[in-house]
Formats: C-alpha cells, sequence, structure tokens
C-alpha cells in the first residue's frame, strides 16, 4: 500500500507541475473552459519535449481551443477548402476556427498550380489551374503572390 501512495504521490507532483507549467503559458484573459481546453494539447507538447518556439503541426479540426502565436493554413484553394464533398457550412466553421487561433499572425497559402502526390489533394486536377477557397473572395484582405511577399521582407 506505501508504494502506490508513493506512485500516486509522484503522479500528483508531475499533474502540480504539469499545471503550473501550462498555467505560464496560457492567456490568462481567455478564462477557465480555454484553459481547460488547453490543458491536454499543451501536456502533449511538453510530455513530448516539444519547446516553447517548436513548431506544431495540426489538422484544422485539432486547432479547436487551442491559441497560438502564428498559424499558417496550408491548401486553402477550390475543392480542398471546402472540400467538394463536405458540408460547406461545417467547411467555412473550421476554417474559420482555424484562422481565429492565432494571437499575432495568419498565413492563409494555395497553389495556382499543382503537381505530384499534392496534386491529388481535393478534386483530381493534376497541373490543372487552381483558384484559392471561395470561403474568401469576400474577405477585407487582398491575396499576394508568394515570391512577391518573400522578396518584400527580406529587402
Amino acid at each position: 500500500m506505501a508504494a502506490r501512495a508513493e506512485e500516486f504521490g509522484g503522479c500528483e507532483q508531475r499533474l502540480h507541475d504539469l499545471l503550473i507549467e501550462v498555467d505560464s503559458l496560457v492567456d490568462r484573459d481567455e478564462g477557465l473552459g480555454r484553459f481547460l481546453g488547453q490543458v491536454q494539447p499543451i501536456g502533449n507538447d511538453l510530455r513530448s519535449g516539444r519547446a516553447a518556439g517548436a513548431v506544431r503541426l495540426m489538422t484544422m479540426t485539432a486547432s479547436k481551443g487551442l491559441t497560438v502565436r502564428a498559424a499558417i493554413i496550408m491548401g486553402v484553394e477550390d475543392g480542398v477548402v471546402p472540400l467538394a464533398k463536405r458540408d460547406p457550412g461545417e467547411e467555412r466553421r473550421l476554417l474559420y476556427v482555424a484562422m481565429t487561433r492565432p494571437r499575432e499572425f495568419l498565413y492563409l497559402t494555395w497553389a495556382q498550380h499543382r503537381v505530384g502526390p499534392t496534386a491529388r489533394t481535393g478534386e483530381p486536377r493534376v497541373r490543372q489551374s487552381r483558384n484559392r477557397s471561395p470561403l474568401l473572395t469576400h474577405g477585407p484582405i487582398q491575396s499576394e503572390d508568394g515570391q512577391t511577399y518573400l522578396q518584400a521582407i527580406s529587402a
């Protein structure tokens, strides 16, 4: 019985340490619900050794409830977001959730042409011209060519 108490005590201490570390990473203005929603994903990051400043890869669905400094949402193009055979309302909601995760930086990317295995994502249109997602057509931010953007920030 004493061994079980020690084992539980060690577990309790690890949980306490985890909660203290999570508390230092979570925005205090977000409330208890947000804090509790971030305990598991941040705990997983800490357990796997991912430090603050590391890159986390996740799906739009997995981003729900998280807050990050920056997010890059890739493949926001017609036939991929929203997927053609899914409920457009649900796809719009998922994109909205993903777009509201970052505190500072949000980048959305799409390709005009794809080759190789990624060309088969969404509608099967290998080497055919693609457009950005119709969910973005009425937004306040204009599209910018990736090469032009990279040249501007490196100058």
